[in-house]
């Protein structure tokens, strides 16, 4: 309830697949409940500076907003555009 964590070796499993079905991970997506969609100090913490970071404001149970971040040189989040697209 209060943060997530991707353990190494899921991680590390989820590389592997990617790998093999020649496809690209692009980054994190997890939901911020009750709150903006913005970086934490633990999403900072655990950031990666190759990955985009998906974040979702959860409010009584509705996905309000989200927005995606990206780590600069000098470790600090940068919010970057985001375009959500539905394909029929």
């Amino acid at each position: 309830k209060v943060h997530y964590t991707i353990p190494p070796k899921e991680f590390m499993k989820a590389e592997r697949y990617a790998m093999e079905k020649e496809i690209d991970l692009i980054g994190v997506f997890h939901s911020h409940p009750d709150h903006p969609p913005y970086p934490s100090g633990r999403d900072l913490a655990d950031a990666l500076p190759e990955f985009s970071y998906f974040i979702t404001s959860v409010y009584q149970g509705q996905a309000i907003l989200t927005k995606s971040w990206r780590l600069s040189e000098s470790r600090q989040f940068q919010e970057e555009p985001l375009k959500i697209e539905f394909k029929k």
